[in-house]
């Protein structure tokens, strides 16, 4: 019987290729990263941290050689925060777009080639459709990327005792858009600062990361080749362990 630790390490040793590390080493362990040709949604009530987060992980991930573009409804704002931190990146490109679709899209990824894009556009949930996420989920395919899209939690999330999120709650960008259908990760941000008095909330509590539809590491399926051939990971895991 192996370790979730050594299963960890032996399942990132033989799939680096499909996976990026957002270099938070929590979330990572957990959930093995941003995996390339799949979409990750990430959610939460305004001034949780959605874009904090995705800025971060930009900048960590662009550290590290990868290809990032990170496509934004507020240029300005998302160049000072990122630039603050770390002024010359040359694998992290900023693109501005408020309306953002299929075309646009793949416009920018003929022109930067990246491995993992970030969303963060506030009025995406406006345009957005069932069509075109099965629209940016084909392109990560064919452009071997990884997708993160940041969406809301609707305000339903603010009248309960609790305010712990659910997947009933991710609605920021419509129901009828098929995002819990559509998604292959779906991460929802609780900060307790907004709910909890500061005084009976310890510092390294406020903000907290809540698997809604999170890819299992028990249940993943990605192929990779070996000796010329595709096998799935679960067998190849298995007969490796033993």
């Amino acid at each position: 019987m192996t370790t979730l630790k050594k299963a960890y390490a032996l399942y990132n040793l033989i799939t680096t290729d499909q996976i990026i590390p957002s270099y938070y080493k929590d979330f990572d362990f957990r959930y093995m990263g941003l995996f390339k040709k799949k979409i990750t949604f990430i959610a939460g009530r305004p001034l949780s941290g959605k874009t904090w987060l995705l800025c971060n992980m930009a900048l960590n991930i662009a550290r590290f050689g990868h290809k990032v573009l990170f496509i934004t409804g507020n240029l300005h704002e998302t160049t000072r925060r990122m630039f603050a931190v770390c002024p010359n990146l040359p694998s992290l490109n900023l693109e501005e777009e408020v309306l953002l679709d299929a075309h646009k899209l793949q416009d920018l990824c003929l022109k930067h080639h990246p491995d993992v894009i970030f969303i963060d556009i506030h009025l995406l949930g406006n345009v957005i459709n069932k069509k075109i996420l099965r629209r940016f989920k084909q392109m990560a395919k064919i452009y071997n990327f990884a997708l993160v899209i940041t969406g809301t939690l609707n305000r339903a999330i603010d009248t309960r005792t609790d305010n712990m999120p659910h997947t009933r709650d991710f609605c920021g960008i419509k129901e009828q858009t098929g995002v819990l259908e559509t998604a292959d990760n779906i991460f929802a941000l609780y900060n307790p600062a907004l709910y909890i008095p500061y005084f009976l909330l310890p510092k390294k509590h406020t903000l907290m990361i809540v698997p809604l539809k999170p890819t299992s590491m028990l249940h993943i399926n990605l192929e990779f080749k070996k000796s010329g051939e595709i096998a799935d990971w679960e067998p190849e895991l298995k007969e490796a362990i033993n």
